[in-house]
């Protein structure tokens, strides 16, 4: 395993910009390079500040290792680290027959082609990518290639301008423990360590308060429902139900200050999209029941809503039943993930709603890691107390984190899961000890400990009773 080490000097003095996901700050050529080559996009948010690994200035992306070389004319100075090579090896080339759809390249006995040739083409080639060092193969149920710089995957159920991504390999270095990224000091890290703010919903339609991740700080901020904090950690949405101005509503978290965005009744569960812009939401109304051909009966259901911040249409995500509701993001945006009559579904404003994993009706308050690739979520024990686990955001493969002990008189019940802005914890409201209280846990169930003598009073299966953001 490296160790790395923080440095004091940048490659250039320039412009920085910083990224409250992580926590991050990205500067200089660094940040010249990351802007002119796609930005997050391509490379993901930063993982790290500038940093020395083996004698070499160097900053971790979730996709990427930027290097610098001052020693190389001034258009090579900054490289993506091989971390193709690293962690996928190359592979020995296959005989191939003269094909003109692929690109052949003598210098390691591979080629490209397809969706991924176009991708290489048009998105840095070889001054970004490198070489490809391996073919198109199968790993773990997706298409991929392997480059001396990254990972290509392809993700057909994505639009058409995302259906190529790099994999996360700066983020699978140091998961696997290959470094080990020094704590860095900025605007979104607590005393703690750990980034970002909390909001605590503490009953349906009640007060709900800020606080640091370790419960300090605890202030309140106002009273409603489900309330979540935008990526930057500067404003809070949430809804009223009760009173003369119902509807969903944004705060300013300096000053107090609100705005309804939206007015009515039944609306529930907002979330920022990442990039701020807009939010998510789920909407209850009345509606009958088909009981069969001629028997209907009463019955609520629920539709997910998008509306941008500034104002302007909202829109349906197409295909939804009548029964969608708890929207969650993907880390880049462009899907959403929520709870219908069967389990979990995904759709997009451009594809409609498909099932995503088996049936699953047991599920509840979905959360997309802000690192992709998992979905936090509190699951129905026996109709009796919930455990929070977390499934593959393709809807596969739950993995349970928290338990309650065996053959409890009252078994712990565990629900609400929110991901921390750089996907390492998450934080989750239990009674474990008594009175329903805020808990955090690293992303694998370990380490729980309360951080809040804060009393939550949970009334449903879906209120969010917290949510973590940045800034």
């Amino acid at each position: 395993m490296a160790i790395i080490t923080s440095l004091l000097a940048t490659p250039v003095a320039a412009a920085e910009r910083s990224f409250p996901e992580t926590g991050n700050a990205v500067s200089g050529a660094f940040l010249d390079f990351f802007e002119a080559n796609g930005g997050v996009d391509i490379f993901g948010y930063p993982r790290s500040g500038e940093i020395d690994l083996a004698g070499r200035r160097v900053q971790y992306f979730q996709r990427a290792r930027f290097e610098w070389w001052p020693e190389n004319p001034a258009a090579f100075q900054v490289q993506l680290g091989l971390l193709g090579d690293e962690v996928g090896g190359a592979r020995s080339p296959a005989t191939l027959t003269p094909d003109p759809n692929r690109r052949l390249f003598a210098e390691t006995g591979h080629s490209i082609a397809g969706a991924f040739r176009i991708f290489w083409e048009m998105r840095g080639g070889l001054t970004v990518f490198g070489y490809p060092i391996g073919p198109e193969m199968e790993e773990r149920g997706r298409t991929v290639q392997y480059f001396q710089r990254a990972r290509f995957e392809w993700h057909p159920a994505n639009p058409p301008a995302y259906q190529v991504q790099l994999g996360l390999l700066g983020d699978e270095q140091i998961s696997a423990g290959r470094i080990t990224i020094p704590a860095t000091r900025s605007a979104a890290t607590n005393a703690a360590g750990s980034p970002g703010w909390l909001v605590v919903s503490t009953d349906i339609g009640g007060p709900f308060f800020l606080m640091r991740p370790n419960g300090t700080e605890t202030r309140r901020l106002g009273n409603g429902i489900d309330p979540s904090l935008s990526p930057d950690g500067a404003r809070v949405t949430y809804t009223v139900e009760d009173g003369p101005a119902p509807g969903l509503y944004a705060m300013n978290v300096t000053d107090g200050s609100t705005t309804r965005l939206i007015e009515g009744r039944g609306l529930r569960g907002p979330l920022f999209s990442p990039n701020g812009q807009e939010i998510a939401f789920y909407q209850r109304s009345d509606c009958l029941r088909r009981l069969s051909s001629s028997r209907y009966v009463d019955d609520s259901c629920f539709q997910v809503r998008v509306a941008p911040v500034a104002g302007g249409s909202d829109w349906l995500p197409p295909g939804q039943d009548l029964y969608s509701h708890a929207p969650t993001w993907s880390p880049n945006g462009q899907r959403l993930i929520f709870r219908d009559e069967k389990g979990l579904a995904t759709a997009s404003r451009s594809e409609s709603a498909r099932s995503i994993g088996p049936f699953d009706p047991l599920v509840q308050t979905p959360i997309w890691s802000p690192r992709g690739g998992k979905v936090a979520v509190a699951r129905n024990q026996n109709w009796t107390w919930y455990e929070v686990g977390v499934v593959n955001d393709d809807g596969a493969r739950y993995t349970q984190l928290t338990r309650s002990p065996a053959f409890a008189d009252r078994p712990w019940s565990s629900q609400s899961p929110a991901w921390s802005p750089d996907g390492q914890q998450i934080a989750f409201v239990s009674d474990r000890d008594g009175a329903h209280r805020v808990w955090v846990m690293r992303a694998d169930g370990s380490d729980a400990h309360r951080v809040s003598d804060l009393v939550v009073n949970p009334r449903g299966a879906r209120e969010r009773l917290i949510h973590w953001g940045g800034g």
